[in-house]
């Protein structure tokens, strides 16, 4: 979905917490794919931190809005407000 310059990627069953955006290897429980999954998950997080994209994480509970920053190697996920 875009609103003039500003992206939303909703990435429904891709991340199911706030913590995986920083520990991507980890899988939920019977997760079929997790190395797949895994590689799935880094790849959506980069487009997000890359391209500055907003994104919308239906299973974040209360901060479900919010972008990804690279924090090193790793990702941080920024709620907005």
């Amino acid at each position: 979905m875009t609103s003039g310059d500003d992206r939303l990627l909703a990435f429904a069953d891709v991340l199911h917490s706030p913590v995986q955006v920083a520990h991507p290897d980890w899988a939920m429980v019977g997760e079929p794919a997790p190395d797949a999954s895994a590689g799935l998950r880094r790849e959506v997080l980069g487009r997000l931190a890359d391209e500055g994209i907003v994104g919308f994480g239906v299973h974040f509970a209360d901060v479900p809005f919010g972008r990804v920053r690279r924090a090193g190697d790793a990702f941080a996920w920024e709620p907005l407000a």
